[in-house]
Formats: C-alpha cells, sequence, structure tokens
C-alpha cells in the first residue's frame, strides 16, 4: 500500500509573485493619480494667489520708487533754491554799492559760500556785462575780462535774463575753466525798473554740478533705480537729457524739479525692473509646499501594508547580498595582502640582501683588491642605492604589517636617555654629512617608560630623519623629553626648516605623501616616515602634534600616555607645550 502525500501547490510561488508584483502596480497606480491631483492643485493655489497679490506689490513698489524719487527731488529744488536765495543779498548789495570793489566782494561771497550748500563752485559779477569779480580769484582769474557777448554758447542764455530780468538756471554746461556746472543767473539794474540804461551788469552763482547731485542724495538713489533727469537750461520734458544713469527706463515714475526759472523732468525706473511676481510669492510658494506635504504624507499612509511588506523583505535580501559579497570582497583583499606581503619578503628582501653582500665584499676586497677606482665608486653607488631601496622596501612592509593589525609590542621598562642615545647613534652621521647642529636635552631625573624600545626607537629614527631631511642645510635640530603636568610623557623634535602648512598636517600623516619644498630632498624616501611613527605611537597608545614653534621651522611631539609612565613622582612635572 503506496503512502499517502499531499499534494504540493505548485503554482503557489508563482500566484504569491504576481500577487505581489500586482498588488505593486496598483499602489504605484492609485499613488500617482493621488500624487499629479495634489500637484495641480498646489500649482493652482500658487498661480491663483500670486495672481491676486501682484497688483498690490505693483502698486506699493511704484509707490516706494515715487517717494525715493520725491525726497531726492525735493533735495534738488531745496538746494538750488536755497543757494540762489543766499546770493540775492549780494545782488541788493552790489545795486546798493555799484562801486563794489574785488576785496569787499570776496569777503561778502566767501561768508556765502562758507553758509551754502557745500555746492558753490564760484560767485561771479559781469559789470557791463564783462566778468569784472570773481571768487575764489586764485582759481578763476582766467575768467576775469571775458565778454559775455563773445560767449556764443551763453550769450542767449544771458540775453534772455537781462530782457526778462528773471534769475535764470542754466546748464549744465562745461565752464571756461573746466567742468560741469548749473548756472544761476541774476539781472542787476540800479532801478527798481528795468531799463537798458540801468543795466549794471549780471551775477552769476557757479553750482559744481558733481557735487549738486551728491548734495542731492542722487547717488543713494542710483544704488536701486535708475534715474533721467531731463530739460537742460530748465526746459523741462521737452529739453535735451543732461543725467542719466542705471540703463534703459521702462515705464518709469515721472516728476518734477521746480527751479527758478523753469523746470527738469525727472524719471526713475528699478534696475532691475518692476516685479513680474508678487512679492508674497515665497509665501505662497510655502503654502503651497506645506499643503503638498501634508497630501504627501496622507498619500504615504494609504499605501498596502503588503507593499512596505515586500519591500521590506527585498532590502533586507539585497542588503544581506551586499553583507555576504563585502565579507568575501574583505576576505580576499586580505589573503591578497598576506600573499603579498610573503612574496614581497622574498622576492625582494631576499635577492637585495644578496646585492649588499657581495657588493660589501667586493667594496672591502676581501678576495682582492680593484685595480680600477672608478669600479670602487661604482660599487659605492650599488650599496647606497640597494640599502636606500630594502629601507624603503622595510618601511612599506612595516605600513602593511600596521594596517592588518600586525604590530606585537615587546614592552620592557626603559630610561628615555638610552632610548635617546641608542637613536642618536643611528641618526649623528647623516646630521653631520648636512652640517646640522643637533642637540638634546633629556633631565636626568625623568621616570622610566613601559614601551617597546625598539618600536619607539623607530619613531624618533624616523622625526629625526625627516628634519634631517627638509632642513636646509646648516640647520638646527634639537631632541628633548620632558614629564608633562598631566602625567603624560613627550619626546619633541624641533628643526628650523621650511615647516609643514597648517592646512597640510593631515595629509602629510597618509602613506606615500611628501611634501618636498626644494630639490634637494628630491627623491629621498617614500613619505613614509611620519605615517608608520603615527601608527607605531598609537599602538603605544599615545598621538604625534605637529605645530610650528615660530614663524619658521616645524615641532613633532610624540605624546606617550601616563599610563606608560612607570614612576612619575621620581621628576617634576613640566608644563605642556601649547
Amino acid at each position: 500500500m503506496r503512502p499517502f502525500r499531499r499534494p504540493r501547490p505548485a503554482g503557489s510561488t508563482a500566484r504569491f509573485v504576481f500577487a505581489s508584483d500586482e498588488g505593486r502596480r496598483s499602489v504605484r497606480r492609485e499613488s500617482l493619480l493621488r500624487l499629479v491631483f495634489l500637484g495641480l492643485l498646489c500649482v493652482s493655489f500658487v498661480l491663483l494667489g500670486d495672481r491676486f497679490a501682484y497688483q498690490g506689490t505693483l502698486t506699493e513698489t511704484r509707490s516706494e520708487a515715487q517717494n525715493a524719487m520725491d525726497k531726492v527731488r525735493s533735495r534738488m529744488e531745496r538746494v538750488v533754491n536755497g543757494d540762489v536765495q543766499r546770493v540775492r543779498g549780494l545782488i541788493a548789495f552790489v545795486r546798493a554799492n555799484p562801486d563794489i570793489d574785488q576785496q569787499t566782494f570776496s569777503q561778502i561771497a566767501e561768508y556765502i559760500m562758507a553758509d551754502g550748500s557745500g555746492t558753490f563752485r564760484n560767485i561771479a559779477l559781469a559789470r557791463s556785462l564783462v566778468i569784472s569779480h570773481t571768487y575764489p580769484l586764485e582759481e578763476n582769474r582766467s575768467t576775469l575780462g571775458a565778454r559775455y557777448r563773445d560767449l556764443a554758447a551763453q550769450w542767449p542764455a544771458v540775453a534772455r535774463t537781462i530782457e526778462e530780468n528773471v534769475i535764470s538756471i542754466a546748464g549744465p554746461l562745461t565752464l571756461l575753466q573746466g567742468g560741469t556746472a548749473l548756472i544761476a543767473r541774476f539781472p542787476i539794474f540800479l532801478d527798481t525798473t528795468p531799463h537798458p540804461q540801468d543795466l549794471w551788469g549780471i551775477g552769476s552763482l557757479v553750482i559744481d554740478f558733481e557735487r549738486f547731485l551728491v548734495a542731492s542724495n542722487i547717488d543713494t538713489l542710483s544704488t536701486q533705480y535708475a534715474i533721467r533727469l531731463t530739460g537742460r537750461n530748465g526746459a523741462g520734458a521737452s529739453g535735451e537729457v543732461f543725467y542719466e544713469t542705471g540703463g534703459p527706463l521702462e515705464d518709469p515714475v515721472h516728476g518734477e524739479v521746480v527751479l527758478p526759472d523753469g523746470r527738469w523732468a525727472i524719471e526713475v525706473a528699478p534696475l532691475k525692473g518692476w516685479p513680474t511676481t508678487s512679492r508674497y510669492l515665497g509665501l505662497i510658494v510655502a503654502g503651497a509646499v506645506v499643503l503638498f506635504l501634508i497630501g504627501l504624507v496622507m498619500i504615504t499612509i494609504n499605501v498596502r501594508f503588503e507593499s512596505k511588506l515586500l519591500a521590506n523583505a527585498e532590502s533586507l535580501e539585497r542588503l544581506r547580498a551586499e553583507a555576504v559579497r563585502a565579507r568575501r570582497q574583505a576576505e580576499e583583499a586580505n589573503r591578497a595582502k598576506t600573499m603579498f606581503l610573503a612574496n614581497m619578503s622574498h622576492e625582494l628582501r631576499t635577492p637585495l640582501n644578496a646585492i649588499i653582500g657581495f657588493t660589501e665584499v667586493m667594496s672591502n676586497g676581501i678576495f682582492g683588491p680593484l685595480e680600477n677606482q672608478k669600479y670602487r665608486g661604482y660599487l659605492g653607488d650599488i650599496l647606497h642605492s640597494s640599502q636606500h631601496l630594502l629601507a624603503l622596501l622595510d618601511d612599506i612592509l612595516d605600513v602593511a604589517r600596521i594596517e592588518v593589525g600586525d604590530v606585537n609590542l615587546d614592552e620592557s621598562d626603559v630610561e628615555p636617555r638610552e632610548i635617546v642615545g641608542s637613536t642618536l647613534r643611528l641618526v649623528r652621521g647623516r646630521a653631520r654629512e648636512r652640517n646640522h647642529r643637533l642637540t638634546t636635552d633629556v633631565p636626568d631625573a625623568l621616570p622610566r617608560l613601559r614601551v617597546d624600545p625598539r618600536l619607539i626607537r623607530q619613531v624618533l629614527v624616523n622625526l629625526l630623519g625627516n628634519a634631517i631631511r627638509y632642513t636646509p642645510e646648516g640647520g638646527r635640530i634639537a631632541l628633548s623629553a620632558a614629564l608633562q603636568s598631566d602625567g603624560s610623557f613627550t619626546f619633541t623634535i624641533a628643526d628650523n626648516g621650511p615647516g609643514i602648512p597648517e592646512s597640510k598636517r593631515a595629509q602629510v600623516m597618509e602613506p606615500f605623501v611628501q611634501l618636498k619644498e626644494s630639490q634637494a630632498v628630491a627623491g629621498e624616501g617614500a613619505g613614509l616616515g611620519l605615517p608608520i611613527a603615527q601608527r607605531l605611537v598609537e599602538a603605544h597608545g599615545g598621538m604625534l602634534q605637529i605645530r610650528p614653534p615660530g614663524e619658521i621651522g616645524t615641532e613633532v611631539s610624540m605624546v606617550l600616555p601616563a599610563s606608560r609612565v612607570l614612576d612619575p613622582g621620581t621628576a617634576p612635572p613640566a608644563e605642556a607645550g601649547g
């Protein structure tokens, strides 16, 4: 009798996949429709809101422009009319004293100019229409004797002033003595009834045009608005444009500057043009964004639970696959690094050691002398290059071992002076070759340290090697050791070399990075001294600090934690360096 087996639903997996796909498609369709409707609603809100608010914004902007223009216009009128009124007193004095001399005239004119708006350039009298008095005299002496009838550009305005017996404002125009100015002219008749035979002459007030603009605060207005002044010689809007700044004016606001005898038209428009949208558009858009976000939250809440469940399951599966792939890649990279270290040690160090050994044998003439001295020089170069290459290879291997955590500390109790002494024996020859002055400051009473002496010595050798290499020939290098007030212990190497810029101090701690400030160090080292030193110090729980001691040079400190100091009570603490 055959055992009973429950039939397996062969298509259950396929149906589940189909149902989940259909559910996701349904959720997408519903979410998309709601999102489109919400977007249309928000866009309509922005457009309608901006349309209703725009007219108010435009009206406010034009009103602001009108007010700013009116302030400048009013200021112009006050400056011109105020200056004219001050000169009226001088004209009255001339009528009463037709034989006024230059000294009296200068005294009165000096008082008027000191009390004025600061726009005066000069004041002049033209007796019988020939310039006879002027102030300041020295600056305008060249105008004395000029006949208005001979000045074709100015005579028509002068003739009209005399004929109509009115104060006229001419300009802006170019002066005989140079510059641009407004000229206010005053007819002077000795009798109250103007008759040609009673004409004494005319008085003139020259207002420097640039100072006038500054006094009118037009420069402040021009920072936001384009400005145009029309009506040279007081001709009004139908006259000539005599001042324009800021480019073309689009639909400007208008005004008039009322002069003693005439008008100027002033027009103003924003430099950036009139607004094309409401100034409240930002608030309207913000409201629409808030509305959209609220709707988006509501749409998100309505997403089906099954869709979330499927998304979470897919996400978990993807993360699991990525984690497995990352773990495999890390394992492969670790294996590759291990193989690289093994191959590097065997394939490179072994032949290098053989080259160094045979070269030393030949250089020392163990099996007989070399007859040709050039061969001896070549062997010396080979030996030096091989030893340099072996040192670089050792550094690379050290970095590789440190990165994989293959750093074992062979700790023992050691005196700081012993470490410094053995270090100096290794580097003093290199320092002597570059004529460096190498000094030490290691007090006798310093406490012992619990460290790996070989690794600490390697750190000091690397730091001193960098100082020797990068300090110009004949430099100063100092090695000191001190117990700090917080219980930590520091070895400090300071030199007077070119220093390390603050922006590159983190960069030099990366492997294979070199900052070569001169050709003298080109080709030396591989940029591994500081990275190796930093990692070896970190293996002891300490750190490296780099800071400039002054305007030049570099100071590198190896800071060992207090836990590495065995008996700090036997040494006087020193203040930590800043």
